[in-house]
């Protein structure tokens, strides 16, 4: 599955829920472990942009540069967290790495508005 090589490795795909329907435009280059795509995506869960480039050539030594938007996405519903509701947010991140024990990445991000559901 394509998925499981752009995921970080032990991404358990299993708990993830993609939505039923989504709408996509944009541009990628590249191949599935070295690409820059420019892609905005609606879906039933809410809209995401996002902008970078990726390479996972090397596992363990991923590389990764991007910026992000959602906008009313639905996260929780993404990650089958019911906690969590709609998120809007701008974010940037640059790094190498996946593994929280040797990564090293930059984050910055904004948060303009998240649901938390009791």
């Amino acid at each position: 599955d394509d998925k499981n090589k752009i995921l970080p490795n032990g991404t358990n795909t299993n708990k993830m829920q993609m939505p039923s329907q989504s709408k996509a435009k944009g541009i990628f280059k590249g191949n599935i472990t070295d690409f820059f795509t420019n892609l905005e995506m609606k879906s039933k869960y809410g809209d995401a942009k996002i902008k970078g480039n990726f390479n996972n050539a090397i596992r363990n030594n991923e590389k990764y540069n991007a910026v992000a938007e959602l906008d009313y996405f639905n996260l929780g519903k993404l990650i089958r967290k019911s906690a969590i509701g709609k998120v809007s947010l701008n974010a940037k991140v640059n790094g190498t790495g996946f593994n929280s024990k040797t990564a090293n990445a930059a984050f910055e991000g904004k948060v303009t508005s998240a649901q938390y559901n009791k």
